[in-house]
């Protein structure tokens, strides 16, 4: 997606639509006050981007993506997926179709994939979970979205798997839905849409009862803004109450980036594009929206899943790291200190 882009694309210096109030520019941790630490992981196989991660039975998963040959004249849309177990990965079970830019998200019983692009023209609206039943992993197909969609995002709260922003037909969409997916037999319901523009691209991330949304794209025909609108604004949305609620911007803008909380009051925010490819790590206090650079990927990637693997650490696993067509399997992981 990303090399699509860039290639018609660069930065944006201004936003239309709704705006919140900014925070203060990024801080940089020093020495003993990085909270957070990274090192490189156990690579892929084999580079990939736009595809969907997780963990499922206390194993990391990838599912899907796209990749290009070897002279980067044929790109491929993958299907397959990839166990990490005893220290390497290993070929796990296919999806039925192939599948990139999925909206995706994992919990204790699965990792879940909603739509996403088949191919270069052709998006879907099949829901499928992963999950380990009597010690294999197969998938499952759940209830087809309202519509087909891509390039949106997707958290789990209370066993409601929730889908937002997005695109229908390359037209950029606010619209939010849920499934309950503790009910086998289960349909989507529409929920408030986020009250800003629609986005495609944005990161999500799932902090105690809330979600919370960052930035993301929409393409734009407007010549100041050189070809896309690319978004700082974040927003908390509340499912008990089906409320979007706008908060502070953050201080730059970005999207086809990753987001997983850290605890309840802070998220770990990775893999920013914003017309060029960034490797700065964030962690971000949600309660005032402060914002530290605390590490620099080992690689900058973006268009990549960020799996939390245990309560302290978070992988980075694959993606882009720029617009030449380039994927790689290299793995950044991402350490809480001082736990």
């Amino acid at each position: 997606m990303l090399t699509r882009m860039l290639c018609l694309v660069m930065v944006v210096s201004c936003i239309f639509g709704f705006r919140g109030s900014d925070v203060r520019a990024i801080e940089h941790a020093r020495g003993g006050e990085k909270r957070l630490r990274v090192s490189e992981g156990p690579a892929l196989p084999a580079g990939r981007c736009n595809h969907a991660g997780g963990v499922v039975g206390g194993w990391p998963v990838v599912v899907g993506g796209t990749a290009w040959s070897a002279d980067r004249k044929t790109k491929h849309w993958l299907k397959d997926s990839l166990v990490f177990s005893d220290g390497k990965w290993s070929p796990g079970p296919p999806l039925p179709h192939a599948v990139s830019e999925p909206m995706f998200a994992s919990d204790n019983s699965g990792v879940y994939i909603a739509g996403g692009r088949r191919g270069a023209a052709e998006t879907n609206d099949a829901v499928y979970r992963l999950s380990n039943v009597g010690g294999q992993l197969g998938w499952q197909t759940l209830a087809r979205l309202p519509v087909t969609r891509t390039a949106g995002a997707a958290g789990i709260i209370d066993g409601r798997f929730i889908v937002t922003c997005g695109s229908t037909n390359d037209v950029p969409t606010n619209r939010t839905w849920a499934l309950d997916i503790t009910s086998g037999d289960a349909t989507w319901r529409d929920c408030a849409p986020l009250p800003g523009p629609p986005r495609m691209y944005p990161a999500v991330a799932i902090c105690g009862k809330f979600l919370y949304l960052f930035g993301g794209m929409r393409p734009t025909e407007e010549p100041a803004q050189s070809g896309m609108e690319v978004f700082k604004d974040v927003y908390r949305y509340d499912l008990k109450a089906d409320v979007w609620e706008r908060l502070p911007d953050l201080p730059t803008r970005g999207y086809c980036w990753a987001a997983s909380a850290i605890d309840d009051e802070s998220v770990v925010l990775a893999g920013r594009a914003d017309g060029a490819i960034h490797d700065d790590v964030w962690h971000v206090n949600l309660s005032d929206m402060r914002v530290q650079g605390v590490e620099r990927l080992t690689l900058r990637s973006t268009c990549a899943p960020l799996v939390r693997i245990d309560p302290n650490t978070w992988w980075l696993i694959g993606g882009e790291p720029d617009s030449l067509k380039t994927r790689t399997e290299k793995v950044t992981v991402i350490k809480r200190l001082g736990q």
